[in-house]
């Protein structure tokens, strides 16, 4: 009696062992999946480098190339799915309407359907630069050090074409984007 008792704890314990592996394997494996599908680091700019012409397309679908050389760049990332990102583009569309011609060029790519896009673009329209692309692990939002591959990002690009920095996440306020807008002092 005692030892069928035993072979029935021991099965038990073996189940639950079991049970508990298998848990963890689904868990495992969405983190290989997900490791597996970060970005390459070969790819994101430095502070030091000067980051090459991106080739990006505007709403109309046509190839062209990061605009705004010669001044300083906000390039905003942001998709229509993305809440932070819609919550955020009215700060940026009043940020944009605040700059002089030859002051910081604000650019927004987003990273969706053109459809989508559009749409959206009819009901809201933006005072500044829209462009898009389809979001991949080398958009490039990535080459510009999205390495989370997290939307709303935006980065600061210098007149040479220096990466000056980085934001992921939405802006919280004017004085937020202003003080990231804001060049450095030489």
């Amino acid at each position: 009696m005692l030892s069928k008792l035993i072979r029935i704890l021991l099965i038990a314990a073996v189940l639950v062992g079991l049970l508990f592996v298998w848990s963890k394997s689904t868990q495992w494996r969405d983190a290989a999946r997900d490791e597996a599908s970060r970005p390459s680091a070969k790819l994101v700019a430095t502070s030091k480098a000067v980051i090459a012409t991106l080739e990006i397309t505007d709403l109309k679908g046509k190839a062209t190339q990061l605009p705004g050389t010669g001044r300083y760049r906000l390039i905003n990332y942001w998709a229509t799915w993305c809440g932070p990102c819609l919550m955020e583009l009215p700060l940026l569309n009043e940020f944009a309407k605040k700059q002089a011609p030859n002051e910081v060029m604000l650019i927004g790519i987003a990273l969706d359907e053109p459809k989508l896009v559009n749409e959206y673009l009819q009901e809201n329209p933006l005072k500044y630069s829209q462009l898009l692309e389809k979001a991949g692990k080398n958009d490039s939002s990535t080459q510009l050090g999205n390495q989370r591959g997290i939307i709303p990002f935006s980065v600061l690009i210098a007149p040479d074409g220096r990466l000056l920095k980085i934001k992921h996440g939405p802006f919280t306020d004017l004085s937020d984007l202003e003080a990231f807008a804001k060049p450095p002092k030489a």
